[in-house]
């Protein structure tokens, strides 16, 4: 994942684990801010839930990272997954502001507060989404456009389909960093954070990563329970997304979710995440 930098970064390292090889996590652009837990261990899955390869951040109250690489950017997407948990009030979970660092004006910003995620824009509550539930993986997407649009799709809890929507006018801020973790409110536990990515891209959506697809072939299939099991037996660990019911763990309940998928009449990952 694109997540996190030298110090402070959960998941930030290459693991040399008994399970396999380890893949490499992508953290260049990242500052970190407060304390950010490695909880990987050196038997089975990670202790860290992830969504996607091995590579996750895990951060509780002011914790937070940090990445400085948009420059007054006046269109800007972003997509993040977030494993929601517990929380003491609305806590900021991601913002673009103006000014590197996380600092200047919020231009957008997200935020939860145990049950529906709410967004702001140039300093104004821009709308939200609701029936949210803790301890489930939501993937967040949102595209802002200066003077004039701001969207905002979520989806996730396992259910393959979108969850909710926010669209209206955007005002005349541009971008200049990236903050993902909590940089705002208390969590009374460490949420988790995957596979940042962000584009300067108007038209082009960046989606969804599949739900299941543990051996990143595009499809959901027997390739998909192989990896799935190898993981589940501590052999090595899948390189995808095997949280096919994405509650923060991988075990035999994502197999029977995988074996309804494949045996559908949609396994493919086009259109079906």
């Amino acid at each position: 994942m694109k997540i996190s930098n030298k110090f402070l970064l959960a998941a930030a390292l290459t693991m040399a684990l008994p399970m396999g090889s380890a893949m490499a996590c992508t953290v260049s652009n990242w500052l970190g801010t407060g304390t950010a837990t490695d909880a990987n261990n050196a038997k089975g899955p990670p202790a860290t839930a992830r969504y996607s390869g091995i590579c996750a951040l895990t951060v509780g109250t002011g914790t937070y990272v940090v990445d400085n690489s948009p420059g007054a950017e006046g269109t800007y997407r972003a997509r993040f997954y977030v494993l929601t948990r517990s929380v003491s009030g609305p806590v900021t979970i991601f913002k673009a502001t103006a000014s590197d660092n996380g600092g200047g004006a919020n231009v957008v910003d997200v935020s939860f507060n145990g049950s529906q995620f709410s967004f702001n824009q140039n300093g104004s509550a821009a709308g939200s989404v609701t029936g949210i539930q803790v301890g489930k993986w939501y993937s967040v997407e949102v595209f802002y456009k200066a003077n004039t649009s701001f969207t905002v799709k979520v989806w996730g809890a396992g259910t393959g389909a979108q969850v909710g929507s926010y669209s209206g006018a955007a005002g005349a801020g541009t971008i200049g960093s990236a903050v993902l973790g909590i940089s705002n409110g208390t969590a009374a536990t460490a949420f988790n954070f995957d596979a940042f990515e962000s584009t300067r891209s108007e038209a082009t959506e960046i989606g969804r990563l599949c739900r299941g697809d543990g051996a990143v072939n595009g499809t959901r299939d027997i390739s998909d329970v192989v990896a799935l099991f190898s993981e589940l037996n501590g052999v090595t660990y899948a390189s995808g997304q095997p949280d096919m019911n994405e509650d923060g763990s991988v075990n035999i309940n994502d197999a029977m979710a995988l074996f309804t998928v494949i045996n559908s009449v949609a396994p493919t990952c086009i259109g079906t995440p």
